[in-house]
């Protein structure tokens, strides 16, 4: 209820159900938690979607979209962030397999060429700007659009040293950043 009121607050129409490091004891529970958390959301007229992570038991694309298939809520949807999407061995082209009204948001950012050996310690302290990493971030950009997806998007760089900007320069590095990426899909 907390979620939904900021929600509100907010004047969104979309919460995002990030699954964290928990782990269900089946697909089905997660199928059913996911099912009831949409309807909770619709019942405030809200959107819900979907977070996939490798690092937890909603690995990949394919996995939220089997998720949210079984779970058959017009209002429930997937996240796609696309450091998740490339660290979970995901390629750009696998999301021309579902259909754009099942992608409700996007998370820009990039990844170091070689992975971490910690995983988490990668994703939390050490993502790359959008364009200034490894992932095809164009093609996946590109294969996006091509769906049909009509997306909320928002950059999440989680990285030490953009932390360590003072606020004005770490908002203008990531705004140029996306920029001059989007700028390349015109």
């Amino acid at each position: 209820q907390d979620v939904f009121h900021i929600a509100h607050v907010a004047g969104t129409d979309l919460v995002n159900a990030p699954l964290g490091m928990a782990e269900p004891e089946s697909e089905q529970a997660m199928v059913d938690g996911f099912a009831a958390l949409c309807e909770a959301a619709a019942g405030e007229g809200l959107r819900v979607s979907l977070e996939f992570m490798p690092f937890n038991s909603l690995p990949d694309l394919a996995t939220a979209y089997r998720v949210i298939r079984k779970a058959g809520c017009n209002n429930g949807g997937i996240m796609l962030d696309c450091w998740h999407h490339h660290r979970g061995g995901g390629m750009p082209e696998q999301l021309l397999q579902i259909p754009g009204e099942h992608f409700f948001a996007l998370q820009l950012d990039d990844a170091m060429p070689e992975p971490m050996a910690d995983m988490l310690e990668e994703t939390l302290n050490h993502r790359r700007l959008p364009g200034e990493g490894c992932i095809d971030l164009a093609a996946t950009l590109g294969n996006l659009r091509r769906t049909g997806a009509d997306v909320v998007c928002d950059v999440e760089v989680f990285d030490d040293a953009l932390r360590a900007l003072a606020p004005a320069e770490r908002a203008r590095r990531l705004f140029d950043s996306s920029k001059a990426l989007l700028s390349q899909l015109s």
